[in-house]
């Protein structure tokens, strides 16, 4: 599937927009993690064809190293992957759980801190098992922001079929909604509007 202009727009009305107005405020570095984390992983499974299941594969966290090579490897990639996006989007904070590890906490620190260069630093001890990684918030949503829109199509186009990215379209009167096609299933659009 080919993207237009108005896909393009969409995008900037409903990621970028959003994402450059909490740039200039303090503060906002969850909220922004809370957007960028998911535009992430949906370029990502686009990227490793990964399905909308259970645990990702290697090839995920390789393509996120691709992304941020601060993370120096997939432990790395997976260390980061658990504590930031599944602590944030799970627990609106950071996970201290090891990654693949039902019973075993987190060695290391980890947090939001202003850098000047990459937006992820990653630095391991002695210890293998121990990380210390910061993540600069604005650093790295801009970051996402700007491999998603120079692949914006990988990123429309991951898994369409159980999540097709959604439209707007005007009905009645000017209310505007978002509607997601559904395969194999007839909507009539008068009893999908209400009166607002």
């Amino acid at each position: 599937m080919s993207l237009t202009e108005a896909d393009r727009e969409i995008f900037r009305q409903r990621f970028k927009e959003p994402i450059e107005l909490l740039i200039t405020r303090e503060h906002t570095g969850f909220a922004l993690m809370m957007i960028a984390l998911p535009l992430l992983e949906r370029l990502l499974r686009g990227r490793s064809h990964s399905k909308d299941v259970r645990g990702l594969s290697e090839l995920f966290h390789r393509e996120l190293l691709d992304v941020f090579p601060a993370l120096e490897d997939v432990k790395g990639a997976k260390a980061f992957w658990q504590s930031f996006r599944h602590g944030i989007l799970h627990q609106a904070t950071f996970s201290l759980k090891r990654p693949g590890h039902k019973e075993q906490d987190f060695s290391g620190i980890i947090g939001f801190e202003q850098l000047s260069g990459p937006a992820v630093a990653l630095r391991r001890s002695d210890n293998p098992e121990h990380i210390v990684c910061m993540v600069d918030p604005v650093a790295f949503a801009r970051e996402v922001l700007a491999e998603v829109e120079s692949d914006l199509e990988t990123f429309a186009n991951a898994e369409p079929d159980r999540h097709p990215i959604a439209f707007v379209e005007n009905l009645s009167g000017g209310v505007y909604s978002f509607l997601i096609p559904l395969k194999g299933i007839d909507v009539d659009q008068e009893s999908t509007s209400s009166d607002l």
